[in-house]
Formats: structure tokens, sequence, C-alpha cells
């Protein structure tokens, strides 16, 4: 087994667990407005009626993002891929002229 492959494993009182998908959140502590982040983000989609986040497809993942700007992190298996993916979306913010800052410290993960 090679080492992504183990790191994909946990063994819990003998029993090996497969992870298959983190979920994590990151709280970025400003309000965002969804309706100009989704014009100005590929890959988005943003529609209240059906669910209040905007949802940002990316390779890296999916990220859920609340106008509270807490933001989760789905479909990823590592956490170093999520911590990238939330810096990707940290430069995209800031590539549209909104200030913030991830702090990897503030990073959770929920499973």
């Amino acid at each position: 087994m090679s080492g992504e492959e183990q790191s994909q494993y946990l063994e819990v009182h003998g029993i090996n667990l497969r992870i298959v998908n983190l979920s994590a959140t990151c709280p970025l502590n400003i309000e965002l407005d969804l309706e100009a982040l989704s014009i100005d983000l590929p890959n988005s989609e943003y529609n209240p009626e059906k669910y209040s986040s905007l949802i940002l497809r990316m390779s890296e993942g999916t990220l859920l993002i609340p106008r509270s700007g807490k933001i989760t992190s789905v479909g990823l298996k590592r956490k170093k891929d999520i911590e990238y993916s939330f810096e990707k979306f940290e430069d995209m913010l800031q590539e549209l002229g909104i200030s913030c800052n991830i702090n990897h410290s503030d990073i959770t993960i929920q499973n």
C-alpha cells in the first residue's frame, strides 16, 4: 500500500477504517455577498430558494459558503487538501478585492 493509500485508513481498536470524505469548516469572519460572488466566481451556484449557501465546485473539492463566511469543505480525503481548497478560495476573494485571512488553526475537521 502506498503512503497516500495508507493515509486514507485509520486504525481504531484493531479495525481499519477507510476515510472516504472529510468535512471541515473554517470561519472567514466576514459577511459575504453571495449573489455577487455567484456572478464573479466560475463554477459557483447560488439559488437561495433551494439552498442558502453558495456552492463552489473546484477541482480540489466543493466549498459550501454561507453569507456568514463560515465555509465548509466537502469531498476531500486529506487535511492538506482541505487547507489548500480554503487557501485557493481566499486567493479568489482577494483577487475580487475582498480582504480575508484563513487561519489554519481555525480549520475544524467535522467528521
